[in-house]
């Protein structure tokens, strides 16, 4: 929607972690899995927003996750999925101008269609709880509360992507 909304101002990146787990990406909960599979999230989301940031240049690029979402999913700490990484948090804060986070609805309205997805909805509270933390200091971050109504949040999305195009791009209007 936002895409289809802003696409003379925008361009979106996909989803790494749909993009592979869809493609056949092996799938398993356990330690070592999870880190191959985190880590494999992490560099194609690198290569998916440079590719697109180098594309699309005159652009403000949207990414649906970024590669400091992965840390929720990190069996361990974040200090243990940044070494891995050979990287830091400033870096990764550093690679996004704002962070819109969206919250995850209450279980009584959860239902999520991505078969990519594969956690309860009590999983899905815990997850949305340690990307906030993983997100905490970035220095420009929105959340958009959970809400029964995904509409509402989509609303209150587009309006903050339209001010910060204005912003930008003052004539953008």
């Amino acid at each position: 929607v936002i895409e289809r909304e802003l696409a003379k101002h925008i361009v979106v990146v996909p989803e790494a972690a749909s993009i592979l787990l869809g493609g056949g990406f092996p799938y398993n909960k356990t330690s070592n899995r999870l880190r191959h599979q985190q880590r494999a999230i992490y560099y194609l989301q690198v290569e998916l927003e440079n590719m697109i940031s180098q594309e699309n240049h005159k652009k403000i690029i949207i990414c649906d996750r970024g590669t400091v979402d992965t840390m929720a999913y990190w069996p361990g700490s974040s200090t243990g999925f940044l070494k891995s990484l050979a990287t830091t948090i400033d870096k990764e804060l550093g690679r996004y101008d704002w962070v819109i986070h969206l919250s995850t609805p209450p279980s009584s309205s959860y239902s999520y269609k991505n078969p990519i997805r594969r956690e309860s909805p009590i999983e899905a509270e815990v997850l949305d709880e340690k990307i906030k933390e993983a997100w905490k200091d970035h220095r420009r971050r929105v959340i958009i509360p959970s809400s029964h109504s995904f509409a509402e949040k989509l609303t209150k999305t587009l309006e903050i992507i339209k001010d910060i195009i204005e912003a930008k791009c003052p004539k953008a209007g």
